[in-house]
């Protein structure tokens, strides 16, 4: 009979350290889905980030342009005026 129950109470013992590593991997998996899912938010707010910044650039080029535009022609018009300047002096 002793026999008997100390096999009992190994496997019990057995039984509960199972548990325990099971348990433990179980939060483990639950901690990193809760990682991943965080990275995978992560990097949806970069992506947004990155297109949001692409066009801030792409109106900054477009800004550029305009204005290069517009020095090319004041810069026109004061040689047209200099020229009529001199014409006239």
């Amino acid at each position: 009979m002793k026999s008997l129950s100390e096999k009992v109470d190994a496997l019990s013992q057995n039984l509960v350290r199972e548990t325990s590593v099971l348990n433990n991997k179980e939060d483990t998996l639950r901690s990193e889905e809760a990682n991943k899912a965080n990275l995978v938010k992560n990097i949806e707010e970069l992506k947004h980030s990155v297109k949001e910044k692409s066009s801030a650039v792409k109106k900054a080029e477009e800004g550029a342009t305009d204005l290069k535009k517009k020095v090319d022609e004041l810069t026109k018009s004061l040689e047209e005026h200099d020229k009529e300047y001199q014409v006239k002096a």
